[in-house]
């Protein structure tokens, strides 16, 4: 029986030391996954700090591009005002040296396609014949700047009015705060 109760006492003993061989082998997958969760933790940081900047970049570019935008704009409205003062004067000239002092297209407004002005604009702005130039511009006088709009542009204009911020218009509708700003940009 001697041998029973030997036989179990070492028994026991390879059963401990297995168990804490098992416990050290565990502890090193722990500290293997911390280590791994902390490079992954890190990872993430600079994903999202990359992202940050990223945004920062493009709101400083919509900016760039809505003031670009509002500068053409000016300079639209600048050509067209000195069109409008050739054509008053113009109309002012006797009947007969009128067909002598007519200012070309290219001498009254220095616009090319390369400016963005499509061709329709153009033929709005510079009909073919006097009438029409004084007529069209009358009318574009009583017009006001008219964009077409989707609904999603039309739900950040009326936002906008209600008082909401930039940040908030652009969480609401799930929109880049840079294209809230151009659209709000463009209807002033």
């Amino acid at each position: 029986m001697m041998n029973f109760y030997t036989s179990m006492i070492f028994f026991g003993v390879i059963l401990m030391l297995v168990a804490m061989a098992w416990v050290l082998l565990d502890g090193k997958r722990s500290k293997n996954y911390a280590g791994q969760l902390e490079e992954k933790s890190r990872a993430l940081e600079e994903i999202i700090a990359d992202a940050e900047q990223m945004i920062i970049e493009l709101n400083k570019f919509s900016d760039y591009v809505a003031e670009q935008v509002s500068q053409k704009s000016d300079e639209f409205e600048k050509k067209l005002n000195e069109f409008e003062k050739k054509l008053s004067s113009f109309k002012e000239l006797p009947s007969e040296s009128k067909k002598e002092q007519i200012p070309s297209v290219s001498e009254t407004v220095q616009c090319t396609s390369t400016d963005g002005i499509s061709e329709e604009i153009r033929e709005r702005i510079f009909p073919s014949t006097s009438q029409e130039t004084a007529d069209s511009m009358m009318q574009l006088k009583k017009e006001e700047k008219v964009v077409p709009l989707g609904n999603k542009y039309r739900e950040v204009l009326a936002l906008s009015q209600k008082g909401y911020t930039q940040t908030d218009i652009a969480k609401k509708l799930k929109m880049g705060k840079g294209e809230i700003q151009l659209i709000i940009e463009m209807n002033r």
